[in-house]
């Protein structure tokens, strides 16, 4: 089969016709790709082998596509079906940017009848801002809209796509949301439901005061999806938050840098290239797997809006690398890269 392929780090993305069609384990199914997103985590890979199990390989990890064989013990799904989902990080037969890509049953979600396979494409952060926001911050599945109704939750990072999830999860769960992101994108974050919104390009200070004139110190929970505001969320529980020692609660997805604890902060470093990793019976796997119903629900039913989203204009591997090409010199945007690779 085709597929955009590695040879080592630090190589270029090429184009074979020679990659091997994996085959699925008994509780696997077997998509044929129909598109593919493109993240900062294939970039990060290029560069630096991160979470790489072994050389060549086909990377992607986000994609939307029609299942073409089921494993032996697989019930829940039938060739033909409509699916999409986060495939496991760099690992062999699961990448993405290939004709046809393995995925984990169980860890799979149906394509809603009332989404495109494009949209369907754009949706596999919604499962990390889901387990962590809800996972990392202590939330109750149970509660939705009743015990959050009078507390603010921050969200930074939230334009960009795991924190779009945030802050629409966020709202369904009734929390009020101070969202942390560039002025250009406060339009888009307002429209999934932010009641509040900083500009996380302010000195620290003024990060600060503003968090205090906003919420009062009526927030327990920091959610950093851009894994790169650390000092803003473990200062702005410490100082600003009026809850009590030891329920305040930061999550972030940034797990390979220290944090330096603090007395009554509980700090959660999401293991998010973990997910799907390993068997299935995995605590991790058991818990997202539990998560994938009720995000389907919530999709189907409209309340959890997919991303806008850039496609290539040329179909198939090329768009692959063209997309690949141009994602390096993209910043700032609020949509999803995806390329289309079968009709």
């Amino acid at each position: 089969m085709k597929a955009i392929i590695l040879d080592k780090i630090g190589g270029n993305f090429t184009l074979t016709e020679n990659w091997t069609v994996p085959t699925p384990s008994k509780s696997q199914i077997l998509v044929q790709t129909s598109f593919t997103s493109i993240n900062p985590i294939e970039g990060i890979q290029q560069a630096t082998g991160m979470l790489v199990k072994s050389w060549p390989i086909a990377l992607g990890c986000d994609a939307s596509g029609i299942v073409v064989k089921t494993g032996a013990d697989v019930k829940n799904f039938k060739v033909g079906d409509r699916v999409f989902g986060t495939t496991r990080l760099g690992t062999s037969g699961h990448g993405t940017f290939q004709e046809f890509f393995l995925m984990d049953a169980p860890l799979t979600f149906k394509t809603p009848v009332n989404l495109s396979d494009e949209q369907a494409a754009t949706i596999g952060s919604g499962i990390t801002a889901y387990f962590v926001l809800l996972n990392g911050t202590n939330i109750d599945l149970e509660h939705r809209n009743s015990n959050y109704a009078d507390e603010w939750i921050i969200l930074i990072g939230a334009a960009g796509s795991v924190g779009q999830y945030s802050v629409q999860i966020a709202k369904l769960w009734g929390f009020k949301v101070l969202a942390f992101c560039a002025p250009t994108n406060n339009e888009l974050v307002s429209s999934l439901g932010a009641d509040g919104i900083i500009n996380h390009r302010l000195p620290l200070e003024e990060q600060l005061r503003e968090v205090q004139k906003i919420t009062s110190g009526n927030f327990s929970r920091v959610f950093d999806s851009s894994a790169m505001a650390t000092a803003t969320a473990m200062a702005a529980l410490a100082q600003i938050s009026n809850a009590k020692d030891g329920s305040k609660y930061f999550a972030t997805t940034n797990d390979w840098t220290t944090i330096e604890p603090k007395e009554g902060i509980s700090i959660y470093q999401a293991d998010v290239g973990s997910i799907g990793q390993g068997s299935e019976e995995t605590d991790l796997n058991k818990k997202v797997a539990s998560y994938i119903p009720i995000l389907e629900k919530y999709l189907a039913t409209g309340e959890l809006k997919t991303m806008r989203y850039e496609q290539e204009e040329e179909i198939g591997f090329g768009g692959i690398l063209k997309a690949l090409a141009a994602f390096k010199t993209k910043k700032g945007s609020e949509a999803k890269t995806i390329a289309r690779v079968s009709l």
